[in-house]
């Protein structure tokens, strides 16, 4: 399709325990690939990106919903409602328009794959199917203490695919106001891959699946191991749903990365999958224009003040696609405020930034990462 992305981050092997997902963000036509570089820590997306990442060559996925493959690994479908019993995490919770999702559910709830509530539209999860993608899910043996305990809260490894599968799901239901735009502006080529254990796979160019090397296998959740420490739910998937979001962000390559990073994280918090106590400070020292949990953070205001802000936003993005970002490139603060003005109906970015700041226990900081700026 003319002039449309894929953004199919390609995960990084993760340093020691401490990283839960790679974050490595690009944004190639399809059938091209880049190699990259960069990774984001399962606490906290205010990282610097380190570089572009690489995109998957394909579209579509040839894993079958309910199905598996050799060596144990696993494939299903996204979509359905159900639950594993008696489990609760971060994909579920109850949530109304611009409400936000508990990290844990309540205790003895059933949230590991149903709906999520109704969003402004009035539409819940499972009705953006056209964001499905297919997941796989392999733990390499043995198995560690805290990967048995992550598919023991969720009834085994089809709870974990189910949480996998609800991602672009929920991802879709917060970016945009109808499965109507869902299905306008996203068109998924990946399935989601979520490995942990020491052979790396697919990052690892050398290590071939039981199935065969599949080019459009997507490794949002790609690591060495599910960090000892902090909530189970936040490590095991927290940056694994900011990756995922980026193959659900509007398409044409137009739009600044920090407001790329931003629409990632806004997802991640928005379903709970934040350790938002340690998290917040920092973010909340920055500038927006570093993007991740500070531009979240700051959308999240603006969408208090606007209900429905972020929803115009992925739809004026998509509908200009095709056109050059308003100012020219490289698309700093001058370059948004048009944009920011148009989809308020008259606020523009700037004004918006000295309002939230005015919020702020102590003003936030006034430089920029060096590639921000950048066109995603």
């Amino acid at each position: 399709m003319n002039a449309l992305k894929f953004r199919i981050p390609v995960a990084l092997t993760v340093l020691g325990s401490l990283l839960a997902c790679s974050s490595n963000d690009s944004s190639n036509s399809p059938g091209q690939s880049a190699a990259g570089s960069g990774n984001a820590s399962a606490g906290s997306q205010n990282s610097t990106s380190g570089g572009t990442g690489a995109a998957i060559a394909g579209a579509g996925g040839s894993s079958v919903a309910g199905s598996s493959v050799g060596g144990g690994i696993a494939a299903s479908g996204a979509g359905g409602a159900g639950n594993q019993g008696g489990s609760s995490n971060g994909l579920g919770g109850s949530s109304n328009a611009g409400g936000s999702m508990n990290s844990g559910g309540s205790a003895g709830t059933n949230n590991s794959g149903g709906s999520g509530g109704t969003n402004a539209g009035g539409y819940k999860p499972e009705d953006y199917s056209s964001c499905a993608m297919p997941v796989i899910y392999v733990a390499q043996e043995p198995k560690s203490a805290r990967v048995m305990e992550l598919e023991a809260k969720l009834g085994g490894a089809a709870g974990v695919e189910k949480v996998l599968s609800m991602m672009p799901l929920k991802g879709c239901w917060l970016l945009y106001a109808s499965p109507a735009d869902a299905a306008k502006y996203v068109h998924p080529g990946a399935r989601i891959v979520m490995n942990i254990g020491p052979m790396r796979w697919p990052s690892d160019s050398s290590y071939t699946d039981p199935s065969g090397k599949n080019w459009y296998d997507y490794g949002a959740g790609d690591m060495d191991a599910i960090s000892p420490d902090g909530d189970l739910m936040v490590q095991a998937f927290g940056a694994c749903q900011h990756e995922v979001t980026h193959l659900l962000t509007p398409p044409g390559d137009k739009h600044p990365k920090w407001m790329e990073e931003s629409f990632a994280d806004y997802v991640r918090d928005k379903v709970g999958l934040t350790d938002d106590a340690s998290v917040r400070p920092t973010a909340q020292a920055e500038h927006y224009c570093n993007g991740y949990n500070t531009g979240s953070y700051f959308f999240q205001w603006i969408d208090g003040k606007q209900p429905g802000f972020v929803n115009k936003l992925t739809h004026w993005i998509g509908e200009n696609k095709d056109n050059p970002w308003p100012g020219g490139y490289p698309v700093g603060a001058a370059n948004s405020e048009q944009v920011f003005s148009t989809v308020s109906g008259g606020t523009g970015l700037a004004t918006f930034w000295s309002q939230y700041e005015a919020t702020l226990s102590s003003p936030p900081g006034t430089t920029c990462g060096s590639d921000m700026w950048a066109n995603y």
